[in-house]
């Protein structure tokens, strides 16, 4: 048992070859969770027993399962990024190259999306570089469409913000017109 910053309980064991988190805090009733990534989360009440929540993981042992096999089998595979992987654009197709230049930069040419890098190597900086470019990519596109509904809605947008997200995909506040 480990316990996290307000020294309540953590419980970590393996659920079918997966990682599993029992966390107990000051809650009224249980909450599981299966993420993207296989990891299986119950959040227990602190008077909730060992044998209860046993009792509740064995119950709830077909749906975690169902939960599992589906997002195994949903998993996109790690981008190695090196020439010959595909990319999408705007529901496009692309061959990726990557090509060692001073210069860094994507551009779309045909069917091709090159990479310019400086180490075609560095995995880290080739991610960066082809993140920038989706993202302001992205921001053109959503500028585009935002400026042609605007005038149908007769309403003004105040703020677009574009985010790297993990599950949720978007959401909007209608009263101080932000989009994220």
């Amino acid at each position: 048992m480990i316990l996290d910053k307000f020294n309540l309980p953590k419980i970590y064991g393996v659920w079918g070859g997966e990682l599993f988190k029992i966390l107990k805090k000051m809650v009224k009733n249980l909450t599981l969770k299966v993420k993207p990534n296989c990891e299986v989360i119950l959040v227990a009440p602190l008077i909730a027993s060992d044998s209860y929540i046993e009792k509740f993981l064995k119950d709830k042992s077909g749906w975690i399962e169902e939960k599992l096999n589906y997002f195994k089998s949903h998993q996109i595979p790690k981008r190695e990024l090196v020439s010959g992987e595909d990319f999408y654009y705007l529901g496009k197709r692309y061959r990726l190259k990557v090509i060692e230049s001073k210069e860094e930069g994507v551009k779309l040419k045909k069917e091709y999306c090159y990479l310019f890098v400086k180490g075609k190597d560095n995995l880290k900086r080739k991610e960066k570089i082809l993140e920038e470019w989706y993202r302001e990519r992205a921001k053109e596109v959503f500028d585009e469409v935002i400026k042609k509904y605007q005038r149908v809605v007769k309403r003004d947008i105040n703020r677009v913000t574009i985010r790297k997200m993990k599950t949720r995909w978007g959401s909007c506040s209608y009263h101080k017109k932000n989009i994220n």
